[in-house]
């Protein structure tokens, strides 16, 4: 009886252990939810700071010719529906990104200073006070005293060997590059981080990813997953 108590433990330990590991988006292979199409291709990781698990959540987008960080942006938040932003009017150093919200538990999103959203995108002045409607949903903005969304780019894959740097240009300065990884991070004021490790970002219909568990006559546990992969 101790034996197999003790085997069931082990077993719900390493079981956990897998399915934690695969829920983190540490390489492209490993993005579930892409827009746009083309030869090239970036990761979009943003980092909410704010407690709410999961924190950081990575998208990830294809193009041809070119792109900048700008056109990613919305064109993610345009083709995700959980997905909110909140941006400037292009100005001197193009669009300034104000704020970013997830609706966490897909039933719906709004803001408590009434925002209007077309197709995930508000166009508005700097602020600081809006907060979510839905207190278990994400949502951080800042402009002149909450905080700001910083801005970052990854040399290599941050999260496997590379490292993050402050991006040296705003959002509509920045050319994309094949394989590039561009992550927002909230700073809350002021005092910024890099983005920490992601999750992939679910579809709107809540389908997770397939995986099958087996516990074999040996004790041995077999994982075998297959990822879905879709194309917006």
């Amino acid at each position: 009886m101790k034996s197999f108590q003790m085997g069931r433990a082990i077993f719900v330990s390493i079981l956990l252990g897998v399915l934690t590991t695969a829920t983190q988006a540490i390489s492209f292979d490993d993005i579930d939810f892409w827009v746009g199409s083309g030869g090239k291709e970036a990761a979009f990781v943003v980092d909410w700071n704010d407690g709410i698990d999961p924190v950081s959540i990575a998208w990830g987008y294809r193009w041809e010719e070119t792109a900048t960080g700008e056109d990613m942006l919305k064109a993610i938040v345009m083709a995700d529906p959980r997905l909110f932003a909140k941006v400037t009017t292009p100005g001197g150093f193009g669009v300034s990104l104000i704020g970013l919200g997830y609706d966490l538990d897909s039933n719906g999103f709004s803001l408590t200073d009434g925002t209007l959203f077309i197709q995930g995108l508000a166009i508005t002045g700097g602020s600081d006070t809006a907060t979510a409607g839905d207190t278990n949903d994400h949502y951080r903005e800042g402009f002149f005293s909450a905080g700001y969304w910083s801005y970052w780019v990854g040399t290599g894959n941050p999260y496997e060997g590379g490292s993050w740097g402050f991006a040296g240009s705003g959002m509509s300065g920045r050319t994309l590059i094949d394989g590039a990884w561009d992550g927002w991070s909230w700073a809350p004021r002021f005092a910024s981080s890099v983005p920490g490790e992601p999750v992939p970002a679910e579809f709107s219909d809540g389908v997770p990813e397939p995986a099958t568990v087996a516990l074999l006559s040996t004790g041995v546990i077999a994982v075998v997953g297959r990822r879905r992969t879709r194309v917006v």
